[in-house]
């Protein structure tokens, strides 16, 4: 990792890094974010966003057995109250600094660089990941709806409605705002309609 980026949180990483042949490669991100819809499931389960992405509560990240069932090779632990469970059987990114009710979009986006940097290459790979916090509701989704975003290049607020049509998520609208402001100002993403896109797609 950049020595730059030293303080943020550590990856905690298997020995050999898996590959899951057959799965499609993540050149385009729109192939994600037009994935087939998915019907609400429980706010106790993972909810598939993506082909490669799921996204759930603490009680699935501790779940190695469910974890298994979904494929995963990553887990990206959105919450203080989470930790690396099974440290030699997934790669794992952690924010122990996001604690629920007391962080704020400001100690979020500070750690998108390094998040990005940790997820992206593995998308490429073909891997799955697993989001998650306590509920699976804010931070993770959060977390999720950037780096979605900056891979495709959509609106936040229109990735934001693909992803609240799978889950009953909820981002407060400033967080949503703070996050169009990163995205336009660092990465020159295009002013899209947010209608473009169906949320259900």
């Amino acid at each position: 990792m950049n020595d730059s980026f030293a303080g943020f949180p550590k990856h905690v990483c298997k020995s050999e890094v898996s590959t899951f042949s057959g799965l499609p490669k993540v050149g385009q991100y729109d192939n994600l974010l037009t994935a087939p819809p998915f019907k609400y499931r429980a706010m106790d389960a993972a909810t598939q966003v993506t082909n490669q992405i799921y996204i759930g509560p603490l009680s699935v990240a501790r779940d190695r057995k469910e974890l298994k069932r979904l494929e995963v090779s990553a887990v990206v632990c959105a919450a203080a109250e989470g930790r690396c469970f099974f440290p030699d059987e997934f790669d794992y990114w952690e924010a122990p600094q996001l604690a629920e009710h007391s962080c704020d979009i400001i100690d979020i986006l500070d750690l998108m660089k390094d998040l990005w940097d940790f997820c992206e290459p593995r998308l490429q790979k073909g891997e799955k990941l697993f989001f998650h916090c306590v509920h699976g509701r804010t931070r993770s989704a959060t977390m999720l709806v950037y780096i979605l975003s900056k891979g495709s290049k959509k609106r936040v607020l229109e990735t934001y409605e693909i992803i609240r049509a799978k889950r009953d998520v909820f981002i407060p609208e400033p967080w949503l705002q703070a996050m169009q402001a990163k995205l336009s100002q660092h990465e020159s993403l295009p002013i899209r309609d947010s209608t473009a896109v169906h949320p259900s797609s």
